[in-house]
Parts: C-alpha cells; sequence; structure tokens
C-alpha cells in the first residue's frame, strides 16, 4: 500500500477475485415459521427464558439488562405470585 491508501499494481493483482457463486450461498433461508406460531406453542416458556438467560449470566455479568431480564423471569416462575392470583 502506497503512503496515500492506495494498491500497487502488484497488491491488487495478488488479491483473490470475488467468486460469483458465492453469492448465492450467502440467500437468506426460508424461514418456516413466519408468524412465530412455533414459538409460542411452547408447553413452558418462562423455563425456555431461564435456560436462554443462564449462560448471559455469566458471559455478561456487568449488564444491568440481563440481571433484570433474570428478575423478571424469576419472579413470574415464583410459586408465591399464585397465592396472590387466586383471590
Amino acid at each position: 500500500m502506497t503512503s496515500n491508501g492506495k494498491l500497487t499494481s502488484s497488491q491488487a493483482q495478488s488479491q483473490p477475485q470475488a467468486n460469483p457463486d458465492k453469492d448465492l450461498d450467502n440467500l437468506p433461508k426460508k424461514d418456516d415459521d413466519p408468524d412465530g406460531l412455533k414459538l409460542l406453542g411452547c408447553p413452558d416458556p418462562l423455563e425456555q427464558a431461564s435456560r436462554v438467560l443462564q449462560p448471559l449470566t455469566t458471559l455478561a455479568v456487568d449488564s444491568v439488562d440481563v440481571w433484570i431480564a433474570v428478575y423478571d423471569v424469576a419472579i413470574r416462575r415464583s410459586p408465591f405470585l399464585s397465592i396472590y392470583d387466586s383471590s
């Protein structure tokens, strides 16, 4: 590279050329559940949310958003809330 940021002719020739067939592999895959009905059909969504959040508690220890989500799921899973709902 020259001092002005441009490639010299030998450097330009040594860089690989883009393969036009490679772009065909990067097409977005068809969504088999566009409305999210499979996701809503989960038998225990709070348990699934708890499993998703578990690794985040060790990976993003300093993230307040993660801990708020963990608290939200934990309080919703709590059996003590069912006592207040029955009245």
